[in-house]
């Protein structure tokens, strides 16, 4: 478990983290902080697409697979911040934001989520390999993603996407706000290459 002294104390969310405060009467106790990620909204000049296209929602080792915001401590060794959590839990985060940012981009007829009963001409299938703080690469988002044609069941085209932060700092503000800004890094770049690709 991080050390609250190693990581400092948890304090008022930035603009782009948002802190939802619940009142610790109603729980019983003190409430954790919980933090969102952001949806990419601004992206460079492209084509478009008249496909329509699934996110699926990533997956994720068990580690990854919660609502914790992971610190790799070392190459073996991982642990989380205490009282703070993301919105839900992270594979679930991530389709949501990566799927607004899709729709954000306009560069494609339609977006959908498994489930949402929407015809799919390609499905973006994602895996989360990492998206924690390091005290050596500050916050590391790792996403490897295959485009896969629905119809046929073939595998477009595949890539790892990657980006860091090094931040301002270890305290969970800090580094919700690097790993942020990593995010909506690799969101543009997924959105560009899926265009380029289909």
């Amino acid at each position: 478990m991080i050390d609250r002294h190693t990581f400092g104390k948890i304090g008022r969310a930035s603009v782009v983290a948002i802190t939802f405060a619940l009142s610790a009467c109603a729980t019983g106790g003190s409430a954790p902080a919980t933090y969102d990620l952001s949806a990419a909204r601004e992206f460079s000049s492209g084509g478009r697409s008249s496909a329509h296209m699934v996110v699926m929602e990533p997956r994720a080792i068990s580690a990854l697979s919660n609502e914790r915001i992971m610190v790799r401590e070392d190459a073996a060794r991982v642990s989380y911040y205490p009282d703070s959590q993301w919105t839900d839990q992270l594979p679930r985060l991530v389709q949501a934001r990566l799927t607004q940012a899709f729709e954000n981009s306009n560069r494609f007829r339609a977006i959908g989520q498994n489930g949402d009963g929407l015809k799919a001409d390609f499905i973006l299938v994602t895996e989360v390999r990492r998206f924690e703080y390091s005290p050596t690469e500050g916050a590391v988002v790792s996403l490897y993603v295959k485009l896969v044609n629905d119809r046929n069941g073939r595998v477009r085209a595949a890539r790892l996407f990657e980006a860091t932060d090094q931040g301002s700092g270890d305290e969970v503000e800090a580094v919700v706000n690097a790993l942020d800004r990593a995010f909506t890094e690799v969101q543009r770049d997924i959105v560009a290459f899926a265009v380029r690709r289909i």
